[in-house]
């Protein structure tokens, strides 16, 4: 049995700017990997939560290198068990272990029954091939190339399940180059959604069927002008999310797809627009044109939460709230680089503003998903913590890169108002070297005002400081044991 150790948050420090110094700041003192950090107890505020859990994650395989949105090749899958208790998160002692070693990848999701792990492959490496999904057998050890020959690409992402053994999967489809395919064009979708059938050990496809994006196998329903990226299960088999954009982010033929229409604009700057469809709808002339909204699918209202989209969505253990990270705001919401300035302050002392992307709950008012908050309410889930803010915000922040957008993405639900997600700040440069920091962590938001942050990235530079060492650890994603 696990020996519990108390790794509890830190108690939340704003990082000094001085903005118009340029200060530096000293860099975190490292803690001997056989030295477990003394219990620092939390004023951020209270959790209801009183569980132990497992985790999976995507993580860089060392802090020589790093793993995060855009650069995937260094990350590595690694399992963690996690202690909640009275406002406390922590990892269990003696939890922490690599699966499958040296094979790079990302997006893991564990099975209901807790034995089958799928992930996708993030560079080619060995028999594995990048962007296809692989099904690990954590009692046998067997792996299966689930996306191999099944779709027109033989690729896949941000692979979920769907149940006990059927996995959904966003699928490049044969239209996914617009520009350069033979027989494609600025109006043809991007992805598809997908669903593989596996036999029970999980050691073959018994069949993979298009669910949406082309033409159902089993409705016939064509929504080929609709776009379905980064599915999220719902726990209903028939009802699923996911978000909508255009092939190149410059046309979208907004008839075509209902829950679009208006949205051309939006579409044009590649923002997503989110969805939750019925996989059994169908209609008079089998296109998704016809569908009707509060029957077959149930649109977001962006406007009034004055968003311009939202993407990566996932449900409440109940169903009831439906969770998605905005993609902009109108008008964008950002705050000074330094918390002490806002306005012309900010800039007179030598700071810069910073863009969030922030985490909205939707719930469904009539036949459309509102804030959770209001039908008129443009607050986020929770309030976002400001990135020096942050736990061990000491060891990455940087003076020398300008932090042009704070994002708490690629995240997912877990019980009792618990989110695993990841933090990154990015610079103007829209590629990994523009990333700043990419960090992993659990926040309980039990208490919406004051969420409780808790860096698992920042542990890891704690228990193994020779493999992370301090402010060198990153992340891409996570997913809860169920």
């Amino acid at each position: 049995m696990f020996r519990k150790f108390a790794m509890l948050m830190p108690i939340i420090v704003l990082v000094t700017l001085a903005c118009n110094l340029g200060a530096n700041q000293p860099a975190a003192e490292v803690k001997p990997a056989e030295t477990q950090p003394a219990p620092i107890t939390s004023e951020a505020g209270t959790s209801s939560t009183n569980e132990a859990f497992g985790i999976y994650m995507s993580l860089s395989k060392d802090g020589s290198d790093l793993c995060t949105f855009g650069e995937v090749t260094h990350c590595r899958l690694f399992f963690a068990e996690v202690t909640s208790t009275d406002g406390a998160l922590g990892i269990v002692e003696g939890s922490f272990q690599e699966i499958l070693p040296d094979v790079p990848a990302v997006m893991p999701s564990v099975s209901p029954d807790g034995t089958l792990l799928a992930f996708m492959a993030s560079a080619d490496s060995g028999s594995y091939q990048l962007r296809h999904i692989y099904v690990y057998n954590l009692e046998t050890g067997f792996v299966l190339d689930v996306t191999a020959g099944q779709s027109a690409s033989g690729t896949g992402q941000w692979v979920r399940w769907f149940g006990e053994r059927e996995l959904v999967y966003s699928s490049l489809n044969d239209c996914s180059n617009a520009v350069t395919e033979t027989g494609c064009n600025k109006e043809s979708r991007y992805q598809d959604l997908l669903i593989a059938t596996l036999n029970p050990d999980g050691t073959a496809v018994l069949n993979t069927e298009i669910a949406f994006g082309s033409v159902n196998d089993s409705t016939l329903l064509n929504s080929e002008a609709c776009a379905a990226e980064d599915p999220a299960p719902s726990g209903d088999p028939n009802m699923i999310a996911f978000h909508s954009t255009s092939v190149d982010g410059s046309q979208i033929r907004d008839a075509a797809c209902p829950w679009v229409e208006g949205y051309s604009g939006i579409m044009q700057q590649g923002n997503s627009v989110p969805v939750i469809v019925n996989l059994d709808a169908t209609s008079p002339d089998n296109t998704a044109q016809s569908l009707t909204a509060g029957e077959d699918y149930w649109a977001f209202d962006l406007t009034s939460a004055g968003l311009k989209g939202c993407a990566h969505m996932d449900f409440s253990a109940d169903g009831q709230t439906v969770v998605c990270t905005e993609q902009g705001s109108s008008p964008s919401y950002r705050l000074c680089s330094d918390p002490n300035f806002s306005g012309q302050e900010c800039m007179a002392n030598g700071c810069y503003g910073i863009v969030y992307d922030r985490i909205f709950g939707f719930s469904l008012n009539g036949n459309v998903y509102q804030n959770t908050h209001g039908a008129n309410s443009q607050e986020p889930l929770f309030e976002h913590l400001h990135p020096t803010a942050l736990p061990n915000a000491e060891r990455y922040w940087r003076d020398d890169k300008q932090c042009a957008i704070y994002l708490t993405k690629y995240f997912e639900l877990g019980n009792d108002n618990l989110l695993l997600a990841t933090i990154l700040c990015q610079s103007a440069v829209a590629d990994a070297d523009g990333i700043i920091f990419s960090r992993l962590m659990l926040i309980d938001f039990t208490n919406p005002q004051q969420p409780i942050y808790f860096d698992i990235t920042g542990w890891l530079e704690d228990t193994f400081p020779t493999r992370w060492a301090s402010g060198t650890a990153s992340a891409f994603n996570g997913s809860f044991e169920e």
